[in-house]
């Protein structure tokens, strides 16, 4: 009897094991799917925002599967902001049903997979499309500041943001973005060309000049043409 109850329980466990393997591979086949085609699509070539529902529709079918699949949620929400740089549907974030449903979903995923830079840095994206820049970016972007100094890519992006806004800067928020350009700059995939031609528009590159140290990088950003 006792055999056989252990050979039922164990019957059991197989099928609740093969049950949330399966729920997991179907969610990763469609955030697979999904992640693929959009990476390989030249978005500045769709014509409509309904030129997006084939990657959402993958990505609803992967969280069908599997609510907590983060990445599909951090993919959707790049989407969504994609969607609203394209074909904005409100200057503002305020005013953006996009963009309302990008923060919700980052708020989803920071929930799962807290402290998480990328979604931190997003979000900060987000909030600097505002009418001002309240209290919400300045949270997100000093939380960025905190790990993008040392992960390639994130310093580069967060620098963007910053100099797009710099007039609306706070005195500490513009020590911060100098911080993201110094970091930029350090890191050799970025490309020196075009952070100097970035640091020009943006009548930055002085003082930048003035703020480095005199490695080797920096003294060919700043070097005279």
């Amino acid at each position: 009897m006792v055999r056989l109850l252990s050979l039922s329980f164990l019957a059991l466990l197989i099928f609740i094991l093969s049950g949330v393997a399966i729920r997991f591979a179907a969610a990763d086949f469609y955030y697979e799917r999904a992640k693929t085609a959009y990476s390989a699509t030249q978005l500045n070539e769709l014509q409509r925002s309904e030129m997006f529902l084939p990657f959402l529709r993958d990505l609803e079918s992967a969280l069908t599967w599997r609510s907590s699949h983060v990445d599909a949620i951090d993919l959707k929400a790049d989407i969504f902001y994609q969607i609203w740089w394209l074909f904005p549907d409100a200057q503002y974030y305020e005013e953006s049903s996009l963009l309302q449903s990008s923060i919700k979903l980052h708020e989803s995923g920071l929930l799962i997979r807290k402290n998480w830079s990328y979604s931190q840095a997003r979000m900060a994206l987000i909030f600097s499309h505002g009418r001002e820049l309240g209290p919400e970016f300045d949270l997100w972007f000093k939380s960025t500041h905190k790990i993008a100094l040392y992960e390639a890519g994130l310093a580069r992006s967060m620098m963007t943001v910053g100099l797009a806004n710099w007039p609306r800067l706070s005195r500490l928020q513009q020590q911060i973005t100098v911080e993201f350009i110094v970091a930029s700059i350090e890191q050799k995939s970025n490309s020196l060309s075009d952070l100097k031609a970035e640091l020009t528009v943006h009548k930055k590159l002085g003082l930048v000049c003035e703020n480095t140290g005199h490695t080797e990088r920096s003294s060919q950003l700043c070097a005279p043409d």
